[in-house]
């Protein structure tokens, strides 16, 4: 079963960035408009996934349980669609159809979590979830070990290495996080594309 619920994850501080990353422009669109806009086009649910509901959000909200950061709001989000769901981090602006299709496409009922590798180095904000987490995702939370890919060890994994991305986007630019003003400045001047 494909996943049908997609996940924006919004609930971070920017502390980095020093305003809200969610409301940042790409082009005409906020960060949080393109990625609802391309979600919304594969998935038959999207929620924003939230640390308090927001008024300035005009889409549907999960509000965070705990205050843990992304782990957290993967967990509240799985608690509430109660079935596997598709991840992204808001300031993931360059995510495609493609890509997400191709992340998605890969999960089935004998897997917990579907990552890509990329760079060596595993993605957990552009990934695929099960409800089968939650048990190992509580216990992270419960001892403040908020580090995602801790317990990744203890259920069943599929990671999609970097080779499966590159015919859809050779530089994996999909991947690229604007999580700070110099990363954001250059997306302004055309710089990251």
């Amino acid at each position: 079963m494909i996943p049908d619920t997609g996940i924006i994850l919004a609930g971070g501080q920017s502390k980095r960035m020093g305003q809200d990353k969610l409301f940042l422009k790409i082009g005409k669109e906020t960060f949080l408009e393109k990625q609802y806009r391309i979600l919304n086009k594969i998935f038959k649910s999207v929620f924003i996934s939230v640390h308090k509901k927001n008024n300035q959000i005009p889409y549907p909200q999960i509000e965070d349980k705990f205050n843990a950061g992304s782990l957290g709001g993967i967990y509240s989000s799985l608690l509430f669609v109660k079935k596997p769901l598709f991840v992204v981090a808001v300031d993931m602006p360059f995510i495609t159809i493609e890509s997400v299709k191709t992340i998605i496409s890969y999960y089935n009922d004998n897997i917990d979590i579907v990552i890509p590798e990329l760079k060596r180095r595993l993605e957990p904000l552009f990934a695929v979830y099960s409800p089968e987490c939650l048990t190992q995702m509580k216990e992270l939370i419960e001892k403040e070990d908020f580090r995602i890919i801790n317990f990744f060890h203890s259920v069943k994994t599929k990671i999609i290495p970097q080779n499966e991305f590159t015919d859809i986007d050779k530089k994996l630019t999909f991947l690229t996080n604007i999580n700070n003003p110099e990363i954001y400045e250059k997306l302004l001047k055309g710089e990251i594309n």
